[in-house]
């Protein structure tokens, strides 16, 4: 165990704002850790990387051992009224993706300075509470599904990781289709969740796939996964 933390907030990219990470290194003899990278809930509106209670578990992980980075991205959804039901989901489609390539961005960006942050390339993990869980999901489902934005990350990048709390795969047309093996993925889900789906809610021929529809999907192909269901639970999971 580090007996200190040292937390460096640093920018990342420049998009309609500057982003910016909070990065908590241990200070230990260790050369190369294990990066886990942090994307916080808010349903796309609300939110910010350096919440007491998200400080408070980056220092308890960073404490253990764990290279930690909790990152800002863009708010899509921020300040929005819905006129519509077809323009609220347009709005969420655009919302996902800029969270998705911030994040992509974020990853770039800790990988390309993973010497003078201790981080060991191979075995960077992302994780996230609601919109941060569905972000997380989406950037590994796009990595592992062609999709044209997966070229911001480093070639041949992988996750070591996915920890998703009360997420699911958003798709905009279709439905999930996986064209290679994606990471080993814990999921954590109320069996009652009805903000992010459990299963799947298709409207308009956009579906989310949460934690039971992707376990299935994992299971049938052999995949590594871990699921912890909560029975008769909602969304609160992706807080507690």
């Amino acid at each position: 165990y580090a007996q200190q933390v040292v937390v460096e907030t640093v920018k990342f990219a420049d998009r309609d704002s500057a982003l910016y990470m909070d990065i908590y290194v241990p200070q230990d003899t260790i050369k190369s850790h294990v990066c886990i990278i942090y994307v916080f809930g808010g349903g796309f509106a609300t939110g910010a990387r350096n919440q007491p209670n998200i400080v408070a578990v980056m220092h308890e992980l960073a404490a253990k051992g764990y290279v930690c980075a909790s990152i800002d991205y863009r708010l899509g959804l921020k300040n929005y009224h819905m006129t519509h039901v077809l323009d609220a989901v347009n709005r969420l489609e655009r919302s996902i993706d800029m969270a998705t390539e911030d994040l992509m961005t974020a990853t770039t960006f800790l990988y390309e300075n993973a010497e003078r942050y201790a981080i060991d390339r191979n075995y960077i993990i992302s994780s996230g509470s609601s919109a941060g869980a569905i972000t997380s999901l989406q950037a590994d489902y796009y990595l592992h599904s062609n999709n044209p934005m997966a070229q911001i990350l480093p070639k041949d990048f992988q996750y070591a990781g996915i920890l998703s709390f009360a997420g699911a795969v958003a798709v905009f047309g279709g439905h999930v289709k996986y064209t290679s093996q994606p990471a080993p993925t814990l999921f954590v889900h109320g069996t009652k969740d009805h903000l992010v789906a459990y299963d799947k809610k298709v409207i308009f021929g956009r579906g989310m796939y949460g934690a039971d529809y992707l376990t299935k999907y994992f299971a049938k192909n052999d995949w590594l996964y871990e699921v912890m269901r909560y029975k008769n639970f909602g969304h609160e999971i992706a807080w507690i």
